[in-house]
């Protein structure tokens, strides 16, 4: 299944894939985004009340790290043909069938990601997409 028509068919179902999703993520994490404006009023606002200025800046580098963390998580998943949950029983994406195949896995994520762990393994993957010893 090429990517065009794997795209689509997740659409239908309704669901976004992780390469979307990490977009969106990605996007959040931006400083031009509304929402993260928002929460960094809203935190700002906070820390007047507290007085320090310190604690907001601790917490949006951890909602920044927060965010980069999903997004490679989402890319991860990607690459491993997973949903972003890994399978989690309760994922309204996939009900908890998003494990490792559920999907056709992305090749650029999947080269960058698992090829190189299973070169170390002596298994080399072939553009086919099937895998020598």
């Amino acid at each position: 299944m090429d990517a065009q028509n794997r795209g689509s068919s997740l659409h239908q179902g309704g669901m976004m894939d992780a390469r979307q999703f990490a977009a969106v993520l990605e996007k959040l994490a931006g400083a031009e985004d509304s929402r993260l404006q928002q929460v960094l009023q809203l935190l700002t606002q906070r820390s007047a009340s507290e007085g320090t200025e310190h604690a907001v800046h601790g917490r949006l580098r951890g909602e920044r790290r927060r965010l980069a963390r999903r997004r490679l998580d989402a890319e991860f998943a990607a690459a491993c043909g997973a949903c972003a949950c890994f399978g989690a029983p309760h994922c309204p994406n996939c009900g908890g069938e998003g494990r490792p195949g559920w999907q056709v896995p992305d090749e650029n994520l999947f080269r960058m990601y698992v090829a190189p762990a299973l070169e170390r393994l002596g298994i080399h993957h072939q553009e086919e997409g099937h895998a020598t010893m």
